[in-house]
């Protein structure tokens, strides 16, 4: 190889393997602080493509499990209700055979007390269906909004809708045992819905979660970096780092080596 004080070939050469060597370590510092290999489209246009593609859908399923969530609330809230109304209805139903059975032996003064006694429950049954309001569903009141309605997927038209379309049949002035049994049932029919439906959104959530865990792992493959395989990756760069530059070092001397021949 011939000498020349006008080229160094050695130092290009060694100038350029530090470079694409400090290079290298920049990206493997930029995955280390970001935790990301894959930052934007310039990294890898494919790979970020497809991450995007799959955090949107990601974040759809959150959106839907979120508003699951407060269907379940609301459908919740119609079952506590129901439940508290059934243990009235039961007491109004034992206050109805005791009134019965006090009419029929003309005792008129307990009839009184009983009939009173039924009335003051069957208030409190109303208070409970006036305030089982969930920003304005009200399963319970047919008079009020009683339906709500869900997303079941990300497409248009994708929904479910919760309802009590008939809301509760109670009665009122309840003194037969005929019509406390009616109240009754009623109330138990409207539970059992409700259940059903919390059942189903139950399982819709629960499949949400699942959707969004699964793409989010998704994303993590493709996009996040080994922080094991950096960390050696960071070790190897910085002493190739070290040994190019002594190099160049080594390299940059030659010129020198070359004026001692002319002394």
């Amino acid at each position: 190889m011939s000498s020349s004080i006008l080229t160094n070939a050695g130092a290009m050469t060694a100038l350029r393997s530090l470079q694409s060597t400090t290079n290298k370590l920049g990206i493997t510092q930029d995955r280390i602080s970001s935790g990301l290999k894959v930052g934007s489209a310039k990294d890898n246009a494919a790979a970020w493509s497809v991450a995007s593609t799959m955090k949107t859908k990601a974040s759809g399923f959150k959106t839907l499990t979120d508003q699951t969530s407060a269907g379940m609330a609301a459908v919740g809230l119609g079952l506590d209700a129901a439940k508290n109304l059934v243990a009235l209805y039961e007491k109004i139903h034992q206050k109805t055979l005791q009134l019965v059975a006090s009419t029929a032996n003309g005792d008129t003064t307990n009839a009184t007390i009983f009939t009173s006694e039924i009335k003051a429950l069957e208030n409190a049954g109303a208070e409970i269906v006036a305030r089982a309001d969930f920003n304005g569903v009200n399963f319970l009141n047919s008079t009020s909004g009683n339906s709500y309605t869900v997303l079941t997927g990300v497409a248009d038209g994708a929904t479910y809708s919760i309802s009590a379309s008939a809301g509760l049949d109670l009665g009122s002035d309840i003194s037969s045992v005929a019509a406390a049994e009616s109240a009754l049932s009623s109330i138990r029919t409207l539970a059992a819905d409700l259940g059903a439906a919390y059942q189903r959104l139950e399982a819709q959530k629960s499949f949400f979660n699942s959707m969004e865990d699964a793409l989010n792992k998704g994303v993590s493959a493709l996009v996040e970096a080994d922080m094991t395989e950096e960390s050696a990756q960071l070790q190897a760069l910085q002493v190739q780092q070290q040994l190019g530059a002594q190099a160049l070092s080594i390299a940059n001397q030659a010129p020198q080596i070359l004026l001692s021949l002319f002394r």
